[in-house]
């Protein structure tokens, strides 16, 4: 008896995926880590692959700006992922200032990402300034 194998959805970047998934969902968004080099890439903020912005609402008669930091990774990483946001300075400044950051962990069987929002303050330690580590 033969055993039925899974489809396979997609097989693009979960970077790539979530880009479309954001613009699908009316963000405007677009990659935010920087490559130096061939193989060496770094996250902005030391946290996030994309970033993007959407209007919604109003606050004070003008609209106001929604802004979502995304960490895309594979469904298996997403708990190191989370660490890792988890541990960049900047997240809690982001998160402070009203931003929201997630990671999604893409599986190249399903069609939507796992989500996990990290925009809660009781997660982060926040470093005082002219701590070393923070930049």
């Amino acid at each position: 008896m033969a055993t039925k194998r899974k489809k396979i959805v997609s097989r693009l970047l979960p970077e790539t995926r979530s880009l479309r998934l954001l613009r699908a969902q009316g963000w405007v968004a677009d990659m935010a880590e920087i490559r130096k080099g061939m193989f060496i890439k770094n996250d902005w903020g030391g946290f996030a692959d994309l970033i993007a912005v959407r209007m919604v609402g109003f606050l004070h008669s003008m609209r106001a700006p929604e802004v979502l930091f995304v960490q895309a990774t594979s469904r298996d990483n997403v708990r190191s992922r989370e660490r890792k946001v988890l541990a960049a300075p900047d997240a809690y400044d982001c998160v402070w200032a009203g931003c929201s950051i997630q990671v999604w962990g893409w599986d190249k069987y399903r069609e939507e990402p796992l989500v996990i929002d990290l925009s809660d303050f009781s997660r982060y330690e926040p470093l005082p300034y002219g701590h070393p580590d923070r930049p």
